[in-house]
């Protein structure tokens, strides 16, 4: 299996890089920014840091490439990390009180640019299902990323709106069809700015 990153062609078991031994990995929370809390590890080694243009294309490829070349569905997206071998970070299955039942997993990826983390919810219920998948990492300006989304991913300008968590969420409907949403969220503390892009799509029970 091949995909494109980066502007390069190459197998998908070489997308993920791999991180070099004696590394410190730290553990950041950017549970504002999912549905369940999630560590995110970020090499701590001393490197020359990419350029901000460089990740955001990077982490915004890895979107299209995981969530955005199709609509979600979380089988053929939990294969596709399978054959890709990222890490799982978390999974986790179980019924709902009004019959549904919720799905969720977790991985950990790396780019040449940097590591990310692949976010898939899965909730199927009576009235139908509705599957999201996100990808989150670190980025040195949120502002940046925000103008990187729109320009590569064409979307039209809309206002951010300051959610109760302190989360900076940008949201377009329709995007890719009835039933989609893509939203795209940031939280910025001093120098850190973790930011998400996710793609929602709701399919009616018929």
């Amino acid at each position: 299996m091949t995909v494109t990153l980066n502007g390069r062609r190459m197998r998908a078991e070489h997308v993920q890089k791999a991180l070099p031994s004696g590394e410190t990995i730290l553990n950041i929370k950017i549970r504002r920014l999912v549905a369940l809390p999630l560590l995110i590890p970020f090499c701590a080694a001393a490197q020359s840091a990419p350029k901000p243009m460089d990740l955001d294309h990077s982490v915004l490829n890895a979107f299209q490439v995981m969530c955005n070349l199709e609509l979600p569905d979380f089988s053929r997206i939990d294969a596709k990390a399978t054959a890709m071998r990222m890490h799982v970070q978390s999974e986790a299955s179980a019924p709902s009180a009004n019959g549904t039942v919720t799905r969720r997993k977790a991985w950990v990826g790396g780019l040449t640019t940097g590591p990310f983390a692949l976010l898939l919810d899965e909730m199927d219920g009576p009235k139908g299902t509705v599957t999201s998948c996100a990808v989150a990492a670190q980025v040195p300006d949120a502002n940046a990323f925000r103008i990187a989304t729109i320009d590569d991913l064409r979307l039209p300008s809309t206002n951010q709106q300051l959610d109760p968590t302190g989360a900076n969420e940008s949201e377009w409907r329709d995007v890719s069809g009835p039933g989609t949403t893509l939203i795209l969220r940031a939280i910025v503390k001093g120098e850190t700015s973790s930011v998400m892009v996710k793609l929602v799509s709701m399919h009616p029970r018929q």
